[in-house]
């Protein structure tokens, strides 16, 4: 199950150009390899950690936090709905919504969106296609 997913650091931006200049210029962080639609991904660290950071007008208390990167993805969703964990409604205008599930439908990408009991929201996506999962040397 998600035991074996890449966890992504998820950071919501008002400003994104601001964001992104900050970590990338303020901490030193690089542009990744590893990309997400729709915001800006980022990695530093000895096992090439990645920050996404995307742009949203939602309060702190709506923002996901992280972001688990699916290696099956379609598994998972399986495996969460069966514990009883209750996908919210999300909607961003450039994805297609099928039961409570994002589809990119230019890249094929799936997301979808559920909390942790304390309130904490957490983005499981589908693992882009040409990007592959494993830390490097």
């Amino acid at each position: 199950m998600l035991k074996d997913d890449r966890i992504v650091t998820t950071i919501p931006c008002r400003d994104l150009e601001a964001c992104s200049t900050f970590y990338k210029d303020v901490l030193g962080l690089k542009e990744s390899e590893f990309t997400l639609p729709m915001g800006i991904t980022l990695e530093g660290g000895p096992d090439h950690d990645v920050l996404y950071l995307y742009q949203t007008e939602a309060s702190v208390g709506d923002a996901t936090r992280f972001t688990f990167i699916a290696t099956d993805f379609d598994a998972d969703v399986e495996a969460i709905r069966s514990r009883d964990i209750e996908l919210l409604d999300v909607a961003i205008p450039e994805m297609t919504i099928v039961d409570r599930v994002l589809v990119d439908d230019e890249s094929g990408l799936k997301a979808c969106w559920f909390k942790d009991p304390a309130g904490n929201v957490i983005s499981l996506t589908s693992a882009p296609q040409d990007v592959h999962l494993k830390k490097t040397a």
